[in-house]
C-alpha cells in the first residue's frame, strides 16, 4: 500500500491536496443544480469536507459520519451545527437522506455502505489511485462497476500532488 504524504491527523486533513479536492468535491456537487436538504458525508475525518459543502453549497441538514471519535470530536469544535454521528457507514441507515458522499471509496472494503442507499438518492463517490485497499476501485471505471448508478450526472478525475509524488483522484456524480 502507499501512503499519503499528509499525515493520518487534522494537519493532513488540512493539506492544499486535501483542501484542493474538498472545493472540487462541493463545487461539482453545486453544479448539479439538484436541491439538497439532507446530507451525510462518510468518513468524514476531522470535518473540512462538511464545512467546505457548508459554505459552498445550498445544503439545508448535514450529517458528518467517522468511525473514529476523536475525528468527531475535532469535527463537532470547527461544525457546531452540523449533526455528528459516530459509527461505521455499513451499519448506516438512510431516512430521509437525499445525498450521500463517499470522499473515501478506496479506504472501505465492505459494500454495506453503498447497498443501504435507496434508489434515487444523490450519490458523490471519490477514490483515488494510492493507498487502495484490496478489492477497491482506483478509478472511476472501477468504481461505477462497484457501485452502479442510474444517472451519471458528472465524471471526472483531479490531478493532485503531495510532498512525495502525483496522483489522482476520481469521482463520479450521480443517481442511485
Amino acid at each position: 500500500m502507499i501512503n499519503e504524504a499528509s499525515p493520518n491527523n487534522f494537519n493532513g486533513s488540512i493539506s492544499n491536496e486535501q483542501l484542493l479536492s474538498r472545493v472540487w468535491m462541493s463545487r461539482k456537487l453545486r453544479e448539479t443544480n439538484i436541491p439538497i436538504n439532507n446530507c451525510i458525508v462518510l468518513g468524514s475525518w476531522y470535518g473540512i469536507l462538511p464545512f467546505v459543502l457548508k459554505k459552498l453549497n445550498n445544503i439545508k441538514k448535514i450529517y458528518a459520519n467517522d468511525i473514529d471519535s476523536k475525528c468527531i470530536e475535532k469535527s463537532k469544535k470547527i461544525n457546531p451545527t452540523i449533526k455528528h454521528i459516530i459509527g461505521d457507514c455499513n451499519q448506516l441507515k438512510y431516512k430521509n437522506i437525499d445525498c450521500v458522499i463517499n470522499p473515501s471509496v478506496n479506504n472501505i472494503v465492505d459494500k454495506g455502505w453503498f447497498e443501504s442507499i435507496p434508489k434515487g438518492t444523490l450519490c458523490l463517490l471519490q477514490t483515488e489511485d494510492i493507498e487502495v485497499e484490496h478489492g477497491c476501485p482506483s478509478n472511476n471505471k472501477e468504481m461505477l462497476n462497484q457501485y452502479p448508478l442510474s444517472k451519471i450526472l458528472y465524471r471526472g478525475k483531479l490531478n493532485t500532488t503531495d510532498d512525495f509524488e502525483n496522483f489522482t483522484r476520481y469521482m463520479i456524480i450521480g443517481i442511485k
